[in-house]
């Protein structure tokens, strides 16, 4: 869903979407409640416009603790400085998956 889009559906303009976007104050708290509404409906996820997006890959480890994992990103991170692609570690810890709000730091870094 574009931001146009978004404004379309809640009969508002795409500057005023955009207004709550960047969190402005002269939008109504109605208005602002609808648009965020929509927003979070259609899981819209802004992009980076205006900045060079350096390709990125995100590696997710349960644990770091072992030869192997270490060997793995040492690998990993080789073959992308030879694509000029950065690399990004996550580890999960105890859990057997990462923290509920990992998925939308991994949406904002939209590795490949």
């Amino acid at each position: 869903m574009t931001l146009a889009g978004i404004a379309k559906e809640a009969g508002v303009s795409p500057p005023t979407v955009s207004k709550v976007l960047n969190g402005r104050s002269d939008v109504s708290s109605t208005t602002r409640a609808r648009v965020e509404r929509l927003l979070e409906a259609h899981g819209y996820r802004r992009r980076n416009a205006g900045r060079p997006r350096t390709p990125l890959v995100e590696l997710v480890f349960h644990e770091l603790d072992s030869v192997w994992a270490m060997e793995l990103v040492r690998g990993v991170e080789d073959v992308a400085k030879a694509h000029r692609t950065e690399v990004v570690l996550t580890r999960s810890g105890t859990r057997h998956a990462p923290a509920p709000d990992w998925i939308d730091g991994v949406l904002r870094r939209r590795p490949l």
